[in-house]
């Protein structure tokens, strides 16, 4: 059995290599068949135990002694520099222009040229260790953003009316009118306020043109839904006759 996860040997594997470096008899091979372990090994531990003592009985690495892409300390300072400036100028200061700035300033002309740039992953892995990494909720997917809408036009028309500022410094209100299915603006009706009868008017305007829809929704505005406040507008009502 071998060991080359970067423990010491098993201690009685390390006193029969002690017992024949010292020139006790030992059988080495009825020792490695109990052990589990090679006859090659055993003889490798015992020139480990011959050249470096004791040390010799502890498995080597098998760790690169170098890493060529490993994040230097002169990386992570430029990486938490360039999201410090970043910030203060008011710019995103996420991994992606963090990683934009660092390439734009590794120019052929600039301190640094010809070293790589950090990758996004590296460049969220150095702010986390730094305490600098932002979580920002989740997003919603994209998928979940599905339009509900009728299937065939004048199934449903949408009314609502909303305030416009005209040059002169004049306020008006429009009357909007569209299809729920095909999002057609079918009446656009300009009145000096929201009241029933431009909210009928328009309906009228819009009616006349592209015929009747099937239902009408409108929001709790005065102009177009009068019960809930206690009366009946003058849009339900003509709608209602």
């Amino acid at each position: 059995m071998g060991r080359d996860d970067g423990r010491e040997i098993d201690p009685e594997l390390a006193a029969a290599v002690l017992a024949y470096v010292a020139g006790e008899p030992v059988n080495v091979s009825v020792m490695c068949r109990r052990l589990g372990v090679s006859r090659k090994t055993f003889y490798k531990y015992a020139a480990r135990y011959a050249e470096r003592g004791l040390a010799g009985f502890t498995q080597d690495s098998r760790r690169p002694r170098t890493s060529p892409s490993r994040t230097t300390p002169a990386d992570a300072d430029a990486i938490v520099a360039a999201r410090a400036e970043l910030k203060a100028s008011g710019f995103d200061y996420g991994a992606w222009a963090i990683r934009t700035h660092l390439t734009e300033h590794r120019g052929p002309t600039r301190e640094g040229a010809g070293s790589p740039v950090p990758s996004e992953a590296t460049i969220n892995r150095v702010l986390a260790v730094r305490g600098l990494r932002e979580l920002v909720p989740a997003r919603r997917p994209r998928s979940s953003w599905t339009r509900f809408e009728r299937e065939k036009v004048n199934s449903l028309w949408q009314m609502d009316g909303f305030d416009v500022t005209l040059g002169d410094g004049q306020q008006v209100v429009v009357i909007h009118v569209s299809d729920d299915c095909s999002r057609k603006d079918l009446a656009l009706h300009v009145a000096p306020s929201e009241s029933g009868a431009a909210a009928w008017e328009a309906f009228v305007k819009a009616s006349a043109e592209h015929g009747l829809p099937m239902e009408l929704l409108t929001d709790n505005a005065r102009a177009f839904n009068g019960s809930r406040m206690g009366f009946v507008s003058q849009m339900e009502k003509n709608t209602l006759d």
